[in-house]
């Protein structure tokens, strides 16, 4: 999800989510509107939109590598 001064358009919440006074779970510095907010099982997290691109990239390599580790196809594949 996107922060900022707009109201969220998921499900017509009207809800709206600021990342300001937050610290990005990546790189622990201030974050500001706009950045991304994820929610997970026990807490939000923020982070700036390079930090966001950063951890996806860094997420997929992680992937990568377990399925060369496992020799388990993690990722969907296309039929």
């Amino acid at each position: 999800m996107i922060t900022g001064p707009d109201p969220s358009q998921i499900e017509k919440s009207g809800l709206i989510l600021t990342a300001n006074d937050q610290r990005c779970f990546l790189c622990g510095e201030a974050t500001a509107d706009p950045s991304v907010m994820w929610s997970g099982f026990s807490a939000d997290i923020f982070l700036h939109p390079e930090c966001a691109v950063e951890m996806a990239l860094r997420l997929g390599r992680d992937v990568h590598e377990l399925e060369h580790r496992t020799g388990c196809r993690l990722a969907w594949v296309q039929p």
